[in-house]
């Protein structure tokens, strides 16, 4: 009989970057999905560093946090994460983006391959509007981004993925 035996692959070093991962932030989705991403890394032993703009990030046990004063500008890594990138050197570079942040960006020179990880999916402007008037209206707050992501052409996400020369996106 034979016995397979699970691939063991050494461990690696991972950067997740996630603009605003505060406290107060908990119940946003790019929260959840930069922890859920970041533990799992963890969980198979590999070193994982989750950098943040935002003040007062919540502690974790099985992974680092470090705050950067601004994580990008103009579509571009800032100069403080990517001397921190580079002087903590990482076999992947995660990067949480929402479609309005896509469009926006600009080649990602991190020294390291950069998959992007949509956080935010793109709702149709139908689906929105099927809410009605008086709801949109009332959670104009919340929706403001969905509601500028629906309306945001497909090329211009397309141009930006080209241009941020990410390997792949999730």
């Amino acid at each position: 009989m034979i016995q397979l035996q699970p691939a063991v692959s050494p461990a690696q070093r991972f950067a997740l970057l996630c603009p605003g991962f505060t406290a107060d932030r908990v119940r946003r989705k790019p929260w959840h999905v930069a922890d859920g991403l970041a533990r799992g890394l963890a969980a198979l032993d590999h070193e994982v560093t989750l950098f943040t703009d935002g003040a007062g990030p919540p502690l974790q046990a099985s992974y680092a946090v470090v705050t950067v004063p601004a994580l990008t500008g103009r579509g571009l890594a800032s100069g403080g994460w990517a001397a921190a990138l580079r002087l903590d050197r990482v076999d992947r570079v995660f990067m949480i983006v929402g479609a309005a942040r896509l469009a926006r960006l600009r080649r990602m020179d991190l020294g390291a391959p950069v998959s992007l990880v949509m956080a935010s999916p793109r709702l149709r402007l139908a689906e929105l509007l099927r809410l009605g008037l008086g709801p949109l209206w009332r959670e104009r707050s919340l929706l403001a981004l969905p509601l500028l992501n629906a309306v945001l052409p497909g090329s211009l996400l397309r141009a930006g993925l080209r241009r941020s020369g990410a390997d792949d996106i999730v």
